[in-house]
This record gives C-alpha cells, structure tokens and sequence, in this order.
C-alpha cells in the first residue's frame, strides 16, 4: 500500500507539471489568436522571424521563493521565428541567460556567462531583485557589462571619489615620488617609529630647540 501510494503521487506531480506546461501554452497562443481575430494589426513575437531575441508573457518575482532568489513563470522566448518556452524555475544565482542549445531552460551561474552569437543574457539577480536586461528602455545593470570594457576614457574627469576607493586601494608604487607635500601629513602623524634610525641630523634641529632635559647627561665631555 505504501509503495502504491507513492506510485500515485510521482504519477500525480508528473501530470500536474504536464498538464501547467501545456496550459501555460495554450493560454499564450490563444492570447495570439484572440488579438489575429480583432484584427488589430499587433504583431507578436511569432510572427518575427528575426535574429534578435524577444521576451513574452514572462513573469519575474523578487525574493522568491526565498530572500535572495528570484523566480519565473510563463517565460517565452521569440528567436529567428521560434517561439521557445522555458520552463518555470528560481535561482540564486546572479546571472540569467538563454542558450539556443538548450532553448527550454534558463541557465543560470554566479560566474559572468560566456555568450555565444545565438545566445541572450535575460537579467541580473541583484540580491533578490530581478533586473531584466531584455527589455528594451531598461537601465542596464553594471553586472552586465563585459569585464575589463570600461577603459579610462570611458571615465569623466573627477568620477571616482574617495567614497568608490576601497581601504588600502592606494599602494606606494601608485605614489609619485615627492608628492605628499608637508601640508598632507595630519598633526602629530609622524611618529618615532616611522623615522629611521639617525635620520635626524643636526641641520633639521632649530638654535636651542634641544632642553636641557633631553640631553644623556651621562654622556662624557671633553674640553
């Protein structure tokens, strides 16, 4: 009886995730077909038969179905006139991408996707916010530029400020030779041991700047 009613239930979750995949369909194609019988003139992705990638009837959650994740339904995908559904899923991952290979899943990895020709990068999970990059008029996500493709011309004069430094970013080869000037150094920033051993000589002391109590008056004279 036990092993009946696990039976039952493997052949009820199948069915049941049939049977959304086939709904999920045909309420998408009739959409198509109710918008051709008004005779509205709309052209839909289906009709396209071009090598750009088009998004439709997608449905995108934040935070789902945990802090963090992002999940998807109803996700088609228009490319060189095939309409491809991608089955339902989440991800916490960063990147989402589509892959002509596999056209009926969504890739997904924390590792910036290498994307082929016939390939499309859908969007950006920013820490359970999804940022589609599919979609044209939508500000795209820094996590989606190539590395190492904004150069310094790229950058206006005076962009990066003190705050976008990391602590410890500047290193002392990044230095020019002399260019902290005296007017730099804090207050009392120089202590005893940054000065190297007898680095202070007799023509960097002022007339009668040495008291009387830091002379060794154990030290022998001579006269």
């Amino acid at each position: 009886m036990i092993e009946e009613n696990k039976i039952r239930e493997v052949v009820k979750e199948v069915i049941s995730d049939e049977l959304k995949s086939m709904l999920r369909d045909v309420s998408y194609r009739i959409g198509v077909l109710e918008d051709l019988k008004k005779e509205n003139g709309r052209v839909h992705t289906s009709d396209l038969n071009l090598s750009t990638h088009f998004i439709d009837g997608y449905i995108f959650e934040d935070d789902s179905p945990t802090v963090g994740s992002v999940s998807w339904t109803d996700v088609q995908i228009a490319y060189q006139g095939e309409v491809h559904e991608v089955s339902d899923g989440d991800t916490e991952d960063k990147y989402l991408y589509w892959e002509l290979v596999s056209p009926g899943v969504m890739q997904t990895s924390n590792d910036k996707p290498t994307l082929g020709g016939d390939d499309v990068l859908v969007g950006v999970n920013d820490d359970g916010t999804f940022e589609i990059t599919m979609v044209s008029g939508k500000l795209t996500p820094g996590e989606s530029l190539v590395d190492e493709s904004v150069h310094e011309n790229e950058l206006a004069n005076d962009a990066v400020s003190t705050a976008k430094l990391v602590d410890g970013a500047v290193k002392t080869g990044k230095l020019d030779d002399e260019s902290v000037s005296s007017d730099k150094l804090a207050v009392d920033s120089v202590s005893t041991a940054k000065i190297v051993d007898e680095a202070v000589k007799s023509g960097k002391i002022g007339d009668g700047e040495v008291e009387e109590g830091k002379l060794n008056m154990a030290t022998h004279f001579l006269f």
